[in-house]
């Protein structure tokens, strides 16, 4: 009797187990339906300054790839550079304001996947190193 009880829990601990599996195997059809095929998307790295994360609409982004693909690595170092963003970003029609980075402020560089903030300064040595200005 011993025997037949034990052999009961173990079927019933299996039955619910397929059931699971069963379960989620469904799930997971369902989200391959709903979410499209991985060649379907194209992944676009864009540099965008840190002041203007939050600001800056995606659509704007999008339509204007071309200034925000990268940066042009340039082997001197100069004072300032000259970046253009855009005056409010709740309005469609963008003028373009200059805004100059100083030699004490600080910009993003990336290596491989690192990134990181360093003086503008020290642009220079990090890009000896490997490191490029995003």
């Amino acid at each position: 009797m011993h025997e037949i009880l034990i052999a009961v829990v173990i079927m019933a601990i299996v039955a619910a187990q397929v059931v699971v599996a069963i379960s989620a195997y469904r799930k997971i059809d369902l989200y391959k339906a709903i979410i499209p095929e991985a060649q379907n998307f194209k992944t676009v790295k864009v540099y965008i300054r840190e002041s203007q994360v939050k600001d800056i609409k995606i659509d704007y982004i999008l339509n204007n790839l071309n200034k925000f693909q990268g940066p042009e690595t340039t082997d001197e170092v100069l004072e300032a550079e000259i970046i253009r963003t855009p005056d409010a970003v709740n309005n469609d029609d963008f003028n373009d304001n200059e805004v100059a980075i100083g030699y004490d402020d600080l910009i993003w560089v990336a290596k491989g996947n690192e990134e990181k903030k360093i003086k503008y300064k020290l642009l220079t040595s990090y890009q000896q190193q490997g490191w490029s200005k995003i």
